[in-house]
């Protein structure tokens, strides 16, 4: 009942704090414009956090006043409150047609929630990926709500070979996922960090190239993927050296696992590189 009245009040605009967001808004779809618009202080004027895109595929609804989400006493997320609340509104509305949407209502962003058809950030990667030719691994995704229900998370779910960073989350939020990094908690300062590594990566590259032609480099995102995944098997193998008795079954079935990924490897080298025959 106390997280219904929360809802509640975030709905109704009657949770106020000092520097909450104190305008009532009220929301219309004005034809002429194909805009979505609010009336404020007499003045009518086109909102940016509600729109209608393409074929009205997605609508972006702001319930909650900007980067407020987290300030509650109890120290719940309103934001998936709400969220809770429109997606049991939608599954009453629209009855068995609900399924086309029941995993399409996530979070958009600090104070907002999109409800999409087919649409999301992994969709939105693949065109990406698909109109430069890229591949997976070519590319590199900073986010910031890497959870189940989190509008990061479909990424995971739909590229196995991208390598994700996670800031602004604490590590120990991070789920664990062959190729998701925790990149720190201090969000764009965070990303920019890793970026600026690509950057001095890649400035390096370039010398390297123009130094020895003959020999390029690996791409600079490939490389940055390879030394993750080097640092993961690092620390997983301390941890599970912390939690495994020394010299103890666990220990030898590791490492009998290791040496056999190495062979099956070395053999598909090989094979590769085996001449062709006739």
């Amino acid at each position: 009942m106390a997280n219904e009245r929360v809802v509640e009040n975030y709905l109704e605009r009657q949770a106020v704090e000092r520097d909450y967001d104190s305008n009532v808004w009220h929301y219309a779809f004005d034809e002429e414009m194909q805009r979505w618009v609010a009336t404020e202080g007499g003045q009518r004027r086109s909102i940016p956090w509600i729109e209608q895109r393409g074929d009205r595929s997605q609508i972006t609804l702001k319930p909650l006043p900007s980067q407020k989400h987290l300030r509650n006493s109890d120290g719940l997320d309103i934001r998936h409150l709400v969220l809770d609340e429109i997606k049991s509104a939608l599954r009453l509305r629209l009855g068995e047609r609900f399924a086309r949407y029941s995993y399409q209502v996530l979070p958009g962003g600090w104070s907002s929630i999109d409800i999409t058809r087919a649409v999301s950030k992994a969709s939105a990667v693949d065109h990406y990926l698909a109109r430069h030719n890229l591949e997976p691994e070519d590319a590199m995704y900073i986010g910031n709500e890497f959870f189940r229900g989190g509008n990061d998370q479909p990424l995971l779910d739909k590229f196995e070979r991208i390598r994700a960073i996670a800031v602004n989350q604490q590590a120990e939020e991070i789920p664990s996922a062959p190729n998701l990094d925790w990149g720190g908690d201090r969000g764009e300062l965070s990303a920019e960090y890793h970026l600026t590594e690509v950057l001095q990566r890649y400035a390096k590259a370039i010398v390297a190239a123009r130094v020895s032609p003959q020999h390029l480099p690996v791409p600079v995102i490939r490389a940055l993927h390879l030394d993750a995944f080097d640092t993961k098997i690092r620390e997983q193998r301390k941890f599970h050296d912390l939690l495994v008795t020394p010299n103890g079954p666990e220990q030898f079935a590791l490492r009998r696992k290791i040496i056999c990924l190495q062979d099956e490897l070395l053999r598909e080298i090989l094979d590769r590189r085996e001449p062709a025959k006739g």
